[in-house]
Order: structure tokens, then sequence, then C-alpha cells
């Protein structure tokens, strides 16, 4: 990402948190405990098990720039493959 791909998109979120007053899901967390928190909020919409929220978190660390979408969809992977499995 350039700088200023990177200066649009803190612009960006700026004025996303003053109209709704939280960071909407299709922006990347601006770092691990907003990351933390999207896995958490993942894992409640999907009713994860501790494990299975583990797997997820395990799975997705490191990329913290990934959206809550993005989250979920990892998410529901790990889920299909333990259907499957």
């Amino acid at each position: 990402m350039t700088d200023e791909q990177e200066q649009r998109l803190k612009a960006d979120r700026r004025d996303a948190k003053r109209s709704s007053g939280s960071l909407p899901d299709q922006y990347p967390p601006e770092n691990n405990q907003s990351a933390n928190k999207r896995v958490g909020e993942v894992g409640t919409d999907l009713n994860l098990t501790e494990a299975q929220r583990s797997k997820l978190h395990r799975s997705i660390t490191g990329d913290q720039r990934l959206t809550y979408h993005q989250i979920k969809a990892e998410a529901e992977r790990i889920l299909k493959e333990e259907e499957e499995g």
C-alpha cells in the first residue's frame, strides 16, 4: 500500500468513526486489540466454541489487516473443514 493510499484509508476511517461512532466492518482493524475484538465478534456471531476460536485466532495471526467479513469467511472455512473432517 502506498503512503497516499494509507493516508486516504486513515481519512476514511476518521470520517466513518465520526458518522457512526465505531469502525465499519469493511475497514481493516487499526491494531491488535481491534483485530482481537473482530475475532471475538465473529466467534459470537457464529457460536464458535473456545477451541474453534483458538483455531481461528491461530489461523489469522500475523494478518491484522483482515476485515470482519474476511475473518468470518475464514471462520466459516474452519467450520466447514470440521464438518467434513
